[in-house]
């Protein structure tokens, strides 16, 4: 394994990987598949092949390589250290090639069934081959704030697996899915899985859709038994919460239509526990503390009142009255007067002194007529919305909800419809409503005609402004 040229002072070594004989000129390379071995060129055995030829070692090196997984030898003549550390860096190799392949993060493309039992076994797949092949992956799923894990999970493929539901998704809940797998996880997914039933039962309080999702009842609603296909509306008069299976009576001073909410009564109208409408009290009487109370002497009230009005000056009333009576002409009363004898009479004397006779004389002076009043010494007649009668030293406002034309003696209660304005009994324009005695707006969603008591609620599936009237500012 030397060798020398024509004139050479000494011998040379052959290079890695050729030989040569004793007095040899030149070496020989070793052939493919061979390798010097013991000073001579050896075909190298099976499960064995040449390595690169080694710039730190005289000899060439064998690298055998084993089928098990990450088992690589050096064998060697020379330099056994550095082929330790060969083994070592190969291994790592090994590591961050499978580091690589595990570091795909897993996205679920898709989830079946979409719907069904809260416990059922669902599919998930997957983009690609992440599940690989090493064990099997973790199934988590969330609503959004409740995340659990499935059960049975099983892989059927490289990019799909099984598993089982726990019995913890409300009937109509979705719920999305994120995978682990390889030791990394995924985000939740877009796919979903819609409970319909527990466990193929749909509790009373709900029912079953068409879809087949169990589903709350409506408030007004119910069902008393399990997995119906409809709920029964509550009777006039009761209602229900959502998703419930019995039926209450409303409160008092609020009522209901069947299979409807409990609606409070509008002012001036009452109505007991458990009813399907409400009744205005009777002129006379006002909804107090909840109930129509009777109006007290000295004061009165129109149908559908809030309050008792007292009695204005010169007119006094009886107890549950709807109006106050004036005083008889030539008489006078304070306000809240409680009745006739209330009533004082209005004469006026002047005492005359007759010269030369020194008799003192009393005569009684003229008594103004109704409708005017001795005013700076003469009668003058009432304005519009006052009213005098016969012996009166002022002329007096009526009571509010009445009204008077210039000269009367006496005021009149407005007629349905209609209110004091300017003095007058006027009929209350389209969008505004008697209210107690004046014209008032109707408020959003209610619209009145001209001359009306009450405004009216608008229909279902229409809407109006405040002040709005049926055939102008409608509810559309």
């Amino acid at each position: 394994n030397t060798f020398s040229s024509a004139g050479a002072t000494g011998c040379s070594n052959c290079n890695a990987g050729s030989t040569s004989s004793s007095g040899a000129s030149s070496c020989t390379v070793c052939a493919a598949g061979s390798a010097v071995q013991a000073g001579t060129c050896t075909q190298c055995t099976a499960g064995k092949l040449v390595s690169t030829q080694s710039t730190w070692g005289p000899f060439n090196r064998i690298i055998e390589t084993r089928r098990s997984l990450g088992m690589v030898l050096c064998r060697s003549w020379y330099h056994e250290t550095w082929c330790s550390l060969y083994r070592i860096s190969f291994v790592f190799i090994l590591f961050g090639l499978f580091q690589l392949t595990a570091a795909q993060s897993p996205t679920v493309t898709s989830v079946t069934p979409g719907n069904g039992q809260a416990n059922s076994q669902v599919t998930v797949t997957l983009a690609g081959s992440n599940f690989g092949s090493f064990g099997t992956p973790t199934i988590t799923y969330s609503n959004g704030g409740t995340t659990s894990t499935c059960t049975n999970v099983n892989r059927v493929s490289s990019s799909s697996v099984t598993g089982r539901l726990k019995n913890n998704i409300d009937p109509g809940e979705f719920v999305t899915f994120r995978v682990t797998a390889n030791g990394n996880t995924g985000s939740y997914s877009t796919a979903t899985f819609t409970a319909t039933t527990t466990s193929g039962v749909c509790p009373a309080g709900k029912y079953i859709t068409g879809s087949g999702l169990c589903t709350d009842c409506s408030a007004g609603t119910i069902s008393t038994s399990s997995s119906v296909r409809s709920c029964t509306s509550c009777n006039a008069g009761q209602s229900s919460s959502a998703g419930t299976t019995s039926c209450s009576n409303c409160a008092a001073n609020t009522y209901s239509s069947a299979g409807s909410t409990c609606s409070p009564c509008a002012a001036g109208s009452t109505s007991s526990s458990g009813s399907s409408s409400c009744t205005v009290c009777a002129a006379g009487r006002a909804v107090q503390s909840g109930s129509c109370s009777t109006c007290s002497a000295g004061k009165f009230s129109l149908a559908g009142s809030t309050t008792c009005t007292t009695c204005g000056i010169n007119t006094y009333s009886s107890s549950v009255s709807s109006s106050c009576t004036n005083c008889p002409a030539g008489s006078t009363s304070s306000a809240g007067s409680t009745s006739s004898g209330s009533c004082s009479v209005c004469l006026h004397w002047l005492v005359l002194l007759l010269v030369p006779t020194a008799v003192r004389i009393l005569s009684l002076l003229p008594v103004p007529p109704a409708g005017s009043a001795v005013q700076a010494g003469t009668c003058t007649q009432c304005t519009a919305g006052t009213f005098a009668a016969a012996g009166s030293t002022t002329c007096t406002s009526c009571t509010p909800g009445y009204a008077s034309a210039a000269g009367s003696s006496s005021c009149t209660v407005c007629g349905a419809g209609s209110a004091v304005q300017a003095g007058t009994c006027t009929q209350c324009t389209a969008g505004k409503f008697v209210q107690a005695g004046t014209c008032t707006q109707c408020t959003a969603g209610k619209f009145a005609l001209a001359g009306s008591t009450t405004c009216t609620d608008c229909g279902a599936n229409t809407f109006s402004s405040a002040g709005a009237y049926l055939y102008s500012v409608h509810c559309w």
